[in-house]
């Protein structure tokens, strides 16, 4: 609101300080004996006008202090044609317009708070009626009256113009947060929805969707980079003896201990996802063949380590440069096959360099 305020008013700053000095053509027309001497109470508002402009121009000053500035640079050509009232006579009435336009403006144009307006408003009555209790003798009741209709109906207008233009202001706030809420619901649903479409529902790892993108990024780069890049697949062995011994529901247990197992293990930059029924990957960046063996031989034993005798065969791959991810993935693959046909012991795996 403040920089609101601020950027009407210095448009209407600029308008207040052009029109105080051309008026005084008018004041040659219609009333010419006076026009020296209300030219030279023009010149001299202007002066602390432009100061009021100018520090409403400087930042962040002019944001702090926006509505301040703002009364005081409207106020003060008001308080000047308030003193100048008395004295025109016959001209009272194009006075009277120019005086009103100023409370016109600040209710329909500026962009402010309703104090301001009734700020205004309220100086406006207070200098017309100082004025004409110092220059009582200069006045009638014929213009007294003609003031205060002008000025009545300038000050209720503005009020009630202000008080409406208020409320479709915040209408127009209630409907812009309404609608932010609803952007900020809709983002965060998309956001669910991609995550749910990239995680498996049964063990909550990645699915082989979110794998197939991790790996094609992190191959390429790999390429570019340079650095090594490893992946192991893993399968549970006898994994359909245990469906068709314990039944579907325990093997969707197993999937999730041993899912959970190996998410607790990996490391922070690792990847887990499950790629098949019962087969995981897990993508290692950074991680050289020792590394992959390494951490190869470290699940074996975290798997054999879990209650119900569980085992898996681990497949390796470490990929070569030029290599893409369905090199790596096949050279993985076809250790696992290799890991799975020795099925009397856990294999410790081979970690290779895919073939580009």
């Amino acid at each position: 609101m403040r920089v609101s305020t601020r950027t009407t008013g210095l448009a209407a700053g600029v308008m207040i300080l052009v029109a105080m000095p051309l008026w005084s053509l008018y004041d040659r027309m219609v009333v010419p004996d006076l026009a020296d001497r209300f030219f030279t109470l023009r010149i001299a508002v202007l002066v602390p006008i432009l100061i009021g402009w100018l520090l409403l121009l400087k930042r962040p000053f002019g944001d702090l202090h926006a509505e301040g500035l703002v009364l005081i640079v409207c106020v003060l050509p008001q308080m000047v044609v308030a003193w100048l009232l008395p004295s025109v006579d016959h001209a009272l009435e194009g006075y009277l317009l120019g005086f009103s336009l100023v409370i016109y403006g600040c209710a329909f144009l500026l962009v402010g708070r309703l104090w301001i307006t009734v700020a205004l408003v309220a100086c406006s009555w207070v200098a017309t009626m100082i004025s004409f209790g110092l220059q009582a003798d200069r006045a009638d009741d014929v213009e007294v009256g003609t003031i205060a209709f002008y000025l009545g109906t300038a000050s209720i207008l503005a009020a009630v113009g202000r008080f409406y233009r208020m409320r479709l202001e915040r209408d127009e706030l209630g409907a812009r947060l309404a609608l932010e809420a609803e952007q900020e619901r809709t983002l965060v649903l998309v956001g669910e929805l991609d995550r749910l479409s990239r995680e498996d529902s049964l063990t909550g790892v990645a699915n082989r969707r979110a794998w197939d993108e991790a790996l094609a990024r992190s191959c390429a780069q790999a390429e570019r980079t340079g650095r090594p890049l490893s992946v192991l697949l893993l399968d549970i062995d006898r994994f359909k003896d245990i469906n068709d011994e314990h039944g579907h529901r325990r093997g969707d247990e197993v999937l999730q201990e041993v899912a959970g197992s190996l998410t607790g293990r990996i490391r922070g930059a690792d990847l887990l996802a499950r790629v098949g029924g019962d087969e995981f990957a897990v993508l290692c960046p950074d991680t050289d063949p020792e590394g992959a063996r390494h951490l190869a031989d470290h699940l074996i034993d975290l798997v054999a380590a879990m209650p119900g005798e569980l085992t898996v065969s681990v497949g390796a791959a470490v990929r070569l440069p030029g290599a893409g991810p369905d090199a790596v993935m096949g050279l993985a693959d076809r250790r696992l096959y290799e890991a799975k046909r020795a099925r009397v012991t856990p294999v410790r795996p081979r970690a290779e360099a895919g073939a580009p």
